[in-house]
């Protein structure tokens, strides 16, 4: 009798935890939401990659998702990397979260060793100057800019906005050096996530809504895509830029950029010509 009793008590445990799960998964997954949250969530852990995903998210009993395609930014026509991977994005009831899978790219070992935000280098400068000196006068680069402060939106408008505008979708933000709990530093593409809004309002303040999207439960998700919930909030309180990525900048810009007092290093993740 105890036996059976106790049987039942652990199968109505399991289903009313089943339950619970359930209905926190309708009420954290509401579509709009899951959408806005994890399409930056893959982007932020993904910075070698633009990712690009459809216009709606599914939700049913066992999951929310949504369709993907990455293109990754370091990889040139001859690389082993795929051009682009076609994927869902997925979280189930219990929080585990599955995205395509997203190789290295030879962007990925720069990213890991990101020193933005960490005072001037001279050695690291020089060495960047003679990189891009190696380069032919007609070259294109995919870029890291690492800055030797962090610098406010308005501030770094003013030292660099003859060179670009960072509310394209050509320069890209780091908000933050090399991040607790992170392998990579906080990364911010806002048109990833906003793309009506992110070319006529504050990137730092798309970030800002981003991030006050993000709720306790994704926790769970977000660390299994490698990203520190507590960092991101923490960047978004401070709202400062450590560097950029750069795409598609000639060389002379990139020297020129180089020149300035405020850029620690340039840091070179794919270079070509116009006939590549």
């Amino acid at each position: 009798m105890i036996c059976r009793r106790s049987a039942r008590f652990a199968i109505t445990a399991i289903v009313l935890a089943i339950l619970i799960a359930e209905i926190v998964h309708y009420i954290a997954d509401e579509p709009g939401r899951f959408r806005e949250v994890y399409r930056g969530a893959v982007q932020t852990a993904y910075p070698e990659y633009s990712i690009e995903q459809s216009s709606y998210a599914r939700i049913d009993p066992i999951s929310t998702e949504f369709s993907m395609v990455a293109f990754p930014y370091g990889s040139g026509r001859n690389d082993q990397t795929p051009h682009n991977i076609f994927g869902e994005v997925s979280v189930n009831a219990m929080r585990r979260v599955h995205t395509p899978s997203l190789p290295d790219t030879n962007m990925t070992a720069l990213l890991r060793s990101f020193n933005g935000g960490n005072g001037t280098d001279e050695a690291a400068k020089a060495h960047a100057k003679n990189a891009l000196d190696d380069l032919s006068e007609n070259a294109y680069a995919n870029a890291i800019i690492e800055l030797t402060i962090p610098m406010g939106e308005r501030q770094l408008t003013d030292s660099f906005g003859e060179f670009f505008e960072i509310r394209s979708d050509a320069v890209f933000l780091f908000l933050s050096s090399r991040a607790e709990g992170m392998k990579k530093p906080v990364y911010w593409r806002a048109c990833a996530v906003y793309a009506v809004d992110c070319k006529k309002l504050s990137s730092i303040e798309l970030y800002r809504r981003w991030v006050s999207r993000i709720i306790w439960l994704d926790r769970i998700g977000f660390r299994q895509l490698g990203l520190n919930v507590d960092q991101l909030q923490r960047s978004a309180q401070e709202g400062r830029i450590y560097g950029l990525l750069t795409y598609g900048f000639p060389k002379p810009a990139l020297l020129e950029i180089l020149s300035h007092p405020e850029v620690r290093a340039i840091r070179i993740a794919r270079a070509w010509e116009l006939d590549d």
